[in-house]
């Protein structure tokens, strides 16, 4: 009888083993994803419930659509949504057309190619507060750039500087994501180009193709899955991006993240009540990331069935 339970547990530790075998990597993440998901999931959870009328805390005990309602129609909220995406989308486009240009010369060069790799190396090595440092440093009206316009006579004193910090151009937030951004997509588009079928120039060429045009009709297409999925990452990362826009740019519009937290220090500082509307646009600024990752998603599925057909 023990012999034949024994027997019988046999299969179990096996199928146990196989279990473990197959989910190894996600039952050892699975303790940081179990703290991950609380601390997120339920901060996520609680602003989806706060910003839909739900704090008990300060007698809100209906579900309603009215703070969604009072953002979409504020001209305060619709500014700052359109700084956003203006800041977003004109920091990644920049950032992939300086991407593209030095990826495809990388590839081509045949000396100094170092100097190339560093334009991408250097920025991915250096944190986000230190480039804001040096955005200060540098583009202030006292700053380096100044300083050396002035003593090249270019500018008459240091106060004709145009003004590129805290200005509702967004140049100080956009230049600093340019230059971090340029690193990770050159990298991506990088990646994209080396494994492209080197014949395809060669038969562009034959065909009587210029450089330009194989460019155009050859090289770009075939990267254009690479760009877009690598820009879509870089523009969901600005849009939902906070210290940036909180230190260089302007006091009003300001990016959403900001106006979400200047709403939320005014409510704490002087009525709880406010606290569903810089929810609401927190949550509305989560929904579009997402909306964006899922862009990147479907844009990578479709990178996946280019290099497949190669």
């Amino acid at each position: 009888m023990v012999r034949s339970e024994g027997v019988a547990a046999v299969p179990q530790r096996r199928s146990w083993k196989r279990f473990v075998d197959r989910n190894y990597v996600l039952l050892m993440l699975l303790p940081s994803l179990v703290i991950m998901i609380g601390l997120f999931g339920g901060g996520l959870f609680s602003a989806v419930m706060q910003s839909l009328g739900y704090f008990p805390l300060v007698g809100l005990t209906k579900l309603t659509l009215r703070y969604y309602v009072e953002l979409v129609t504020d001209s305060g909220f619709l500014r700052s949504l359109w700084f956003t995406f203006y800041v977003a989308a004109a920091s990644t486009l920049i950032a992939s057309v300086i991407s593209t240009f030095v990826a495809v010369n990388m590839k081509r060069a045949t000396g100094g190619k170092w100097r190339l790799m560093m334009i991408y190396k250097l920025p991915l090595a250096v944190p986000y507060m230190i480039v804001i440092v040096m955005a200060i440093v540098t583009l202030s009206g006292g700053g380096i750039l100044a300083r050396v316009l002035y003593a090249l006579r270019i500018i008459q004193s240091t106060q004709d500087f145009p003004s590129l910090l805290y200005t509702s151009s967004g140049a100080g937030v956009i230049w600093v994501y340019v230059w971090k951004f340029v690193g990770f997509m050159t990298l991506s588009i990088y990646s994209v180009y080396v494994g492209i079928n080197a014949n395809l120039f060669d038969v562009a060429r034959t065909l009587g193709a210029s450089t330009w045009r194989t460019f155009w009709h050859v090289t770009f297409p075939l990267l254009l899955p690479g760009i877009v999925s690598s820009s879509l990452i870089c523009f969901a990362f600005s849009f939902g991006s906070f210290e940036v826009p909180l230190v260089l740019g302007p006091s009003f519009p300001n990016t959403l993240p900001v106006f979400a937290y200047v709403d939320y220090m005014n409510a704490a500082k002087y009525s709880l009540a406010d606290v569903p509307l810089p929810m609401a646009t927190m949550v509305l600024t989560s929904v579009i990331s997402v909306l964006v990752m899922l862009m990147y998603r479907n844009a990578s599925e479709r990178l996946k069935v280019i290099k497949g057909g190669r």
